[in-house]
């Protein structure tokens, strides 16, 4: 589920460092880097919390790998951006975005 997708990839992490793996690839998003700004962003907190858990690990080497915005969600936004025509979301408005697909 979303409410614990940081448990289920520390988990998958600790079973990697137990079957005897020394590195792990992390897919994180960009806005886990950020301050306090994003601390109401359920994503930024989820993910900030995995990094950290998984770069204090025993043994293990993480490679935290920060993906912006994915286009394919872009789609979710298609009724506002209709209706308004405007994207709503959690970045400043004034700040250029970052996509891959």
């Amino acid at each position: 589920s979303t409410e614990n997708r940081a448990d289920l990839a520390f988990n998958a992490a600790s079973s990697a460092a137990g079957g005897g793996s020394g590195a792990v690839v992390v897919v994180s998003i960009t806005a886990a880097a950020t301050g306090d700004d994003a601390a109401d962003v359920l994503f930024a907190r989820q993910f900030r919390d995995l990094e950290d858990r998984v770069s204090n690990m025993a043994g293990l080497h993480p490679t935290v790998v920060r993906l912006p915005f994915f286009l394919e969600n872009i789609h979710g936004h298609a009724a506002t951006a209709k209706t308004k025509g405007q994207i709503f979301g959690s970045m400043d408005g004034d700040k250029e975005m970052g996509s891959i697909s």
